[in-house]
């Protein structure tokens, strides 16, 4: 059976400056080359520091972005494969029942206008699904599935706590049986007992309806907790993907371990045992020649500031990295 999504050499890129005439002579490259599956039933999640281009590929896959080249090819049923890159929004709205977005504040992304009867009912509606008792009982068993009680149907979001809220966005996300849901960091501003209770409940429901989920995220704890298999991301480019396991045990990108060894560890005792980096996600609009991780990594040679890493296979994973490149390993390192 084919995936379920499959992005290649994805780029989405807004312009920054033009001439006089309307050229564009600078762009904001905020994704640039990435290619990933994501599998029925699985939770890919893209992580990385903020300015990395996670939100940015999110939004392309739903088309709520176009992109400026690649492709993204989608089989919600399993069926026929469609490319979702150069379709007008008037052919990929049909697509759209079949992919969700939970955001990542649950109050902007609810209506305050309306109730939750309406609210989760919308997409029913919009999509002409059932008639009006029908849609009732299903908006009653949604709520039911997110946890919320059906007394709830007539009050207006102002009534609820975060994590009710979000129960409300996932409801929603629910409504039309979606096969995959883009997730921008659903817990983040969320308690952090509240931040379980949604995961644990993410991960049912995963189950129960064989979902597929990309996840952005910062927090690796979290991306620990819920992922299959982990992407990161750096100035808009991928460079490490692989199991979820086998990342966290031995990561291979240096961006990587930096990422993990500063992630807060439940021992007061233990000794750092990393590098700090130093700097700040370069801007999009101006990156680095080479590796665009090179002016902030700790293990950099001479050749990365000219050469642009390739996609290398490792331990069963991908990398970007020249440091595993044969060619390149005996370049002596920058020094600083």
């Amino acid at each position: 059976m084919s995936p379920l999504l499959e992005v290649n050499n994805l780029r989405v890129w807004f312009p920054k400056t033009r001439t006089f005439f309307g050229k564009v002579t600078r762009w904001i490259k905020a994704v640039d080359d990435v290619s990933f599956t994501v599998h029925r039933g699985e939770t890919l999640a893209l992580v990385g520091e903020s300015g990395s281009g996670k939100t940015t590929t999110g939004m392309a896959v739903l088309r709520a972005l176009s992109p400026r080249d690649g492709s993204i090819r989608f089989c919600p049923e399993g069926k026929e494969t469609y490319e979702l890159v150069g379709m007008t929004q008037p052919e990929v709205r049909p697509l759209r029942r079949h992919m969700q977005m939970i955001f990542q504040d649950p109050f902007s992304s609810l209506n305050p206008r309306m109730t939750v009867r309406r609210i989760v009912s919308e997409p029913l509606i919009v999509n002409r699904i059932g008639t009006k008792a029908e849609q009732e009982k299903q908006v009653r068993a949604l709520l039911e599935e997110a946890g919320l009680s059906k007394h709830f149907l007539n009050r207006y979001p102002h009534a609820f706590s975060g994590g009710q809220r979000q129960r409300i966005v996932i409801a929603r996300a629910l409504a039309l049986n979606p096969s995959l849901i883009v997730c921008d960091e659903p817990v983040s501003a969320l308690d952090v007992s509240v931040q379980a209770q949604i995961l644990n409940l993410m991960a049912d429901l995963k189950d129960r309806y064989n979902l597929a989920y990309i996840f952005v995220a910062h927090d690796l704890e979290v991306v620990r907790h819920i992922a299959d298999r982990v992407a990161v991301m750096y100035a808009g480019r991928l460079v490490e993907q692989g199991p979820k396991t086998k990342v966290f045990a031995n990561p291979l990108h240096p961006y990587t371990r930096s990422l993990l060894a500063t992630s807060p560890k439940p021992d007061p005792t233990g000794e750092k045992s990393y590098r700090t980096l130093h700097g700040e996600v370069p801007d999009p609009s101006n990156l680095p020649g080479g590796c665009v991780f090179h002016p902030r990594c700790p293990e950099a040679l001479e050749c990365c500031s000219t050469i642009i890493p390739a996609q290398s296979e490792v331990d069963g994973r991908r990398v970007r990295c020249l440091l595993y490149e044969d060619q390149f390993k005996d370049s002596p390192p920058i020094k600083r």
